[in-house]
């Protein structure tokens, strides 16, 4: 019997109306499947942890897999990447009650929550906690109350929202974009298990130190997102305060050159009046630092640690279309992302970004690469052109890579900002300003994960010469990464 409670204040069934699709998706998209996404995600809600191992490395089953269902994906193939995934997560532990109550009668003090706050064996208590926040109060308010109320308590939960590589921002992502409340206290459980050094090491002080700048030198022309991100690759000191013996690169560029690295960043400001435009020069900046960050010498693979920017960047879009947060959030929001964006950048040592890679490239999968695809055997009732639309084709190819969901998400995300990124164009050839670039760039993702064929994708922060030791070259077209390093951070 279907539930009588609101989906909004339901934490507790999966649910999705065969109306939401999220910002970008394809046809595709049958009730067979959506019954298919409810009943593993539930399973998923109901059986795992939301991390897989005593490093903290996150369960990505729900990114996975709403990315795939937009995307078009079969019953079939949504079950093959959840068994896929599925066999090495961790159970979900038993919530202590005690400490679910001692929460729920203590939400304003900042001195009780910071007792349980940060640490990832207090998952499963916050999870029990916001889902009956949500059975009262709707997933919306609940999101609002502890991350955008400006209180001590959620000022010290949004200072963790960005932190473990987005994770719970994206996670959070796709609650808001397919309107789940189930996955909303997911995301706000995740939150409260991670540490809060991000926010209170750099993106409060950041903070500060922007309106400082504004004060001084008015918002009425703020510096562009990209050149920012050059600033940065053009800071020598900058640039080679994280160490390669770093356990944690970015608390290494804080520890070396925090003055540097807030200065850049206290110069992104976001205006309510242009919020959609700089966006789209987020979105751009995501993508651009992530598709140049290749080395044209070896075989082409993206950066591990910036896709993650790349892969989060949907999500601003996602936000802005929310009626129910406020534009002062929206923007907070987003100068948060970009600073976040501009510090991990640089916590890989700010790699050069060799965008005509991107421009030029027509190896497989490439826009060269279908252009020059003709039926073998043209029949009279079918135009003889090449491939018909090359994303289709990339995205047919994408959803069938067997990894851990990261390259779906990438491409998604990719196509995601060619459309937003329309009508979008600043001075220099430096980042992604052609619709075909973005097709060039996804088919240089899927190139990499097929040339993979199940083992390492990722260079792991590629502005570090060590980070391409056994990397083959690229002549080598059937090179793989088995030689690459691929420790490291989670």
């Amino acid at each position: 019997m279907a539930s009588s409670i609101p989906h909004n204040k339901d934490p507790s069934t999966l649910y999705f109306a065969p109306t939401t699709t999220g910002v970008s998706y394809l046809p595709g998209i049958t009730e067979e499947s959506r019954k298919t996404l409810t009943e593993l995600l539930q399973k998923n809600h109901d059986e795992h942890y939301i991390f897989f191992n005593n490093e903290g490395f996150h369960n990505h089953l729900v990114h996975e897999l709403l990315a795939k269902y937009a995307l078009g994906a079969t019953p079939e193939l949504l079950r093959a990447s959840y068994k896929n995934n599925a066999d090495y997560q961790k159970p979900l532990p038993k919530a202590d009650e005690t400490i679910v109550s001692e929460l729920r009668d203590n939400q304003e003090s900042a001195e009780v929550w910071k007792k349980h706050l940060g640490k990832r064996e207090r998952y499963a208590e916050f999870l029990g906690f916001f889902k009956s926040e949500i059975e009262r109060d709707g997933m919306e308010n609940t999101i609002k109350k502890f991350l955008f109320a400006g209180t001590e308590v959620s000022e010290t939960m949004l200072a963790r929202l960005l932190a473990g590589f987005v994770h719970p921002y994206i996670h959070l992502g796709y609650a808001i974009e397919f309107k789940s409340a189930p996955i909303a206290a997911e995301a706000l459980a995740q939150t409260a298990a991670h540490e809060d050094w991000i926010g209170t090491d750099f993106l409060f002080p950041a903070e500060q130190a922007a309106k400082k700048h504004a004060e001084a030198n008015g918002t009425d022309n703020p510096a562009a997102f990209l050149s920012l991100l050059y600033d940065v690759h053009n800071d020598e000191a900058l640039r080679t305060s994280p160490l390669w013996s770093d356990s944690n690169k970015i608390e290494g560029i804080l520890s070396r050159n925090r003055e540097n690295i807030i200065s850049i960043a206290s110069k992104v400001h976001v205006n309510s009046e242009t919020l959609e435009q700089q966006t789209a020069e987020s979105i751009n900046m995501a993508t651009t630092l992530c598709a140049g960050s290749i080395r044209p010498d070896k075989v082409i693979a993206f950066d591990f640690f910036l896709m993650h920017s790349n892969n989060s960047s949907i999500f601003s879009t996602a936000i802005n279309q929310q009626d129910w947060i406020p534009t002062e959030i929206k923007v907070r929001l987003l100068e948060w992302k970009v600073r976040y964006d501009l510090i991990l950048y640089a916590s890989r040592r700010a790699p050069k970004l060799y965008i005509d890679e991107v421009r030029n490239y027509t190896g497989p999968f490439s826009e060269t690469y279908y252009k020059q695809i003709y039926d073998s055997k043209p029949s009279k009732g079918r135009l003889d052109v090449p491939v018909g639309n090359p994303w289709l084709s990339l995205i047919d190819e994408c959803l069938k890579i067997k990894d851990d969901g990261h390259t779906i998400k990438m491409v998604r995300a990719i196509m995601h900002a060619e459309e937003a990124c329309k009508g979008f164009a600043q001075d220099g050839d430096g980042y992604l300003d052609k619709p075909e670039m973005f097709r060039n760039y996804a088919g240089m993702v899927v190139d990499s994960a097929v040339r993979a064929n199940g083992d390492h994708i990722w260079i792991r922060s590629t502005g570090f010469d060590e980070a391409w030791e056994g990397v083959p070259d690229r002549h080598q077209e059937k090179g793989n990464l088995k030689g690459a390093f691929n420790g490291g951070e989670t």
